[in-house]
């Protein structure tokens, strides 16, 4: 049993993304931590903890080439990145009250738990998704 402080959001990893595919992810924002959760309601189910460098709100998971729609609540916008994203590249938003890179796009090394800002200028980031293009 987990004692969280501020359990966020949840998703799914991409089956054949990262060593964490297929897991579900569980982010602890003021924990600084990312759960996984492998086989979910199984007998063999476990948990990894991942702690972080600072705290993160939503995650995303490119898979190829598309689009990563980010929030921002505060400056109400929705921003649109289209690239050649690889499957692996793990996204996050840095939420304002962070202290470390606050209100940033961030990539994670979900190795070392190390957050790295990958895109500035928003106010307040979160809602990541990710939309495969066509080709994908």
């Amino acid at each position: 049993m987990f004692n969280l402080s501020d359990p966020d959001s949840n998703e799914v990893v991409p089956a054949g993304d990262t060593r964490f595919g297929g897991d579900v992810l569980l982010t602890s924002q003021g924990d600084g931590e990312m759960i996984f959760l492998y086989r979910p309601a199984a007998s063999d189910q476990r948990t990894t903890v991942l702690n972080l460098t600072t705290q993160i709100d939503d995650t995303a998971f490119p898979t190829g080439c598309g689009t990563l729609y980010v929030v921002d609540g505060t400056l109400n916008e929705v921003v649109a990145i289209t690239g050649d994203f690889h499957r692996g590249q793990v996204f996050s938003a840095v939420p304002s009250d962070s202290t470390v890179i606050p209100g940033n796009l961030a990539t994670v090394d979900l190795g070392t738990g190390t957050v790295t800002a990958f895109g500035s200028g928003f106010s307040n980031p979160k809602g990541l998704l990710f939309v495969a293009g066509e080709d994908d």
